[in-house]
C-alpha cells in the first residue's frame, strides 16, 4: 500500500495552508518546529572489513548486545536546533555516571523498553520543548502519527501553551518527515563512524549506557547542523510549497474516504491476504505460473511412481515365467 499519492499529498497541504494562513506562520519561520525520534543501537551494523578474497566466514567484534537508546530531535525551519532528549532503557536514570561528556543541554529519561510513550512526550513537550524554543507565540510542531504522541491531556496542555501539533499524513514519513530527510541518516552514518573509531582505539572494550554520551556527541555535532535541519524544511513546508513532493505510484488509497480504500480490494481464500488488483497484477501471474510448475513437479512424481509399479509388476510375471519353464523341464 502506498500512501505518498497525489491525492494525499493535496489534502496534506491543503490543511497545512489553512493552519499556516490562520496562524500567520508564512512569515514566522522560527515558529515552525519538526519533531522526531530514531533507535541509536548500541552494536551499529560494522563497517567493510579488509579479509582473504573467498573467505566464507569474516568476523567483526562488535557490543554484543541488541539494546538501543532513544533520541528525540527536534529544530525549527530557520535552523535553530534543540539539545537532544535521550531515552534509556532502565528503571531509573544514573546521570553522574551515564550523562559525562554529553551535548550541552540535554535531557534524559527512562523507560522499561527504552522508547518513547505517552508521558515521556508530555514530559519532553513541558521541561525540554517549552524551555527551548523561541518566545514567539503561536508555533506549529509537527510530528507523525504514533500513538505516543496523542495523549488527550498533552494536546490540551500543548493548546494552552500556544502550541499548534500538526501530524503528518501516514506512512509517509520517508519523504515529509523533515528530521528523517535531513538528519537522521546522516546521524546514523556518522554514529556507525565513531563507534568504529571507539573499537579500534579501545580493544576490548564494548559501547554501553556509560560510554554512549561521550561517543554520541562526536556524532551529533558533525551530523546534526543548521544548513541540513534547513534543508529538511525544504519537503515542501517552508518555503511552502505543495509541489515540493513528487507522488510515487498511482495508488487507490486515499486519506479523505480510507473506506474506498477496501472497495477496490479482494479477499482471497488464502488466509487474510488482500491484493490490490493494479499494483500486484504481476504477482497474481507469478504465483499462477508457480501453482502450474507445481503440478507438473506432482505430474512427474506420480508418473514415475506408476512406472515403477508397472516395472516391478511385469518383473515379477518374467519370474514366474521362467520358473513355471524350469518345472516344466524337470
Amino acid at each position: 500500500m502506498d500512501a505518498l499519492t497525489r491525492s494525499n499529498l493535496d489534502y496534506y497541504f491543503d490543511l497545512l495552508k489553512n493552519e499556516f494562513e490562520k496562524y500567520n506562520f508564512y512569515g514566522h519561520p522560527e515558529a515552525i518546529y519538526n519533531m522526531d525520534e530514531t533507535g541509536m543501537p548500541l552494536e551499529p551494523r560494522p563497517p567493510k572489513v579488509i579479509a582473504k578474497k573467498g573467505q566464507k566466514k569474516v568476523r567483526y567484534k562488535t557490543s554484543g548486545t541488541k539494546a538501543q537508546v532513544t533520541v528525540v530531535g527536534c529544530g525549527s525551519a530557520t535552523g535553530q536546533i534543540l539539545p537532544p532528549f535521550i531515552i534509556f532503557a532502565a528503571k531509573q536514570i544514573n546521570p553522574p555516571q551515564w550523562c559525562t561528556d554529553e551535548v550541552s543541554g540535554t535531557r534524559y529519561a527512562v523507560s522499561d523498553n527504552g522508547w518513547i510513550d505517552q508521558e515521556l512526550f508530555q514530559f519532553w513537550l513541558d521541561e525540554h520543548f517549552l524551555s527551548n524554543v523561541t518566545p514567539h507565540r503561536p508555533i506549529v510542531l509537527l510530528l507523525d502519527g504514533h500513538s505516543s504522541h496523542f495523549k488527550p491531556t498533552s494536546i490540551e496542555y500543548a493548546k494552552k501553551k500556544g502550541v499548534v501539533i500538526f501530524c503528518l499524513p501516514p506512512h509517509t514519513t520517508h519523504e515529509c518527515q523533515h528530521l528523517d530527510v535531513s538528519l537522521f541518516g546522516s546521524l546514523k552514518a556518522r554514529w556507525r563512524n565513531e563507534c568504529h573509531k571507539f573499537y579500534c582505539k579501545n580493544p576490548g572494550l564494548v559501547i554501553n549506557k556509560f560510554n554512549f554520551c561521550s561517543i554520541f556527541k562526536k556524532a551529533w555535532l558533525l551530523a546534526v547542523i543548521p544548513a541540513n535541519l534547513c534543508s529538511g524544511f525544504k519537503t515542501g513546508v517552508f518555503p511552502f510549497n505543495p509541489n515540493a513532493i513528487q507522488p510515487t505510484s498511482k495508488s487507490l488509497y486515499s486519506i479523505k474516504n480510507r473506506c474506498n480504500y477496501y472497495y477496490y480490494h479482494y479477499y482471497y481464500f488464502i488466509g487474510y491476504y488482500y491484493c490490490d488488483i493494479i499494483r500486484y497484477y504481476y504477482y497474481f501471474i507469478i504465483i499462477i505460473i508457480l501453482l502450474l510448475l507445481l503440478l507438473f513437479y506432482f505430474k512427474i512424481i506420480v508418473n514415475n511412481n506408476n512406472n515403477n509399479k508397472r516395472m516391478k509388476l511385469n518383473n515379477k510375471k518374467r519370474k514366474e515365467k521362467r520358473k513355471a519353464i524350469v518345472e516344466e523341464k524337470i
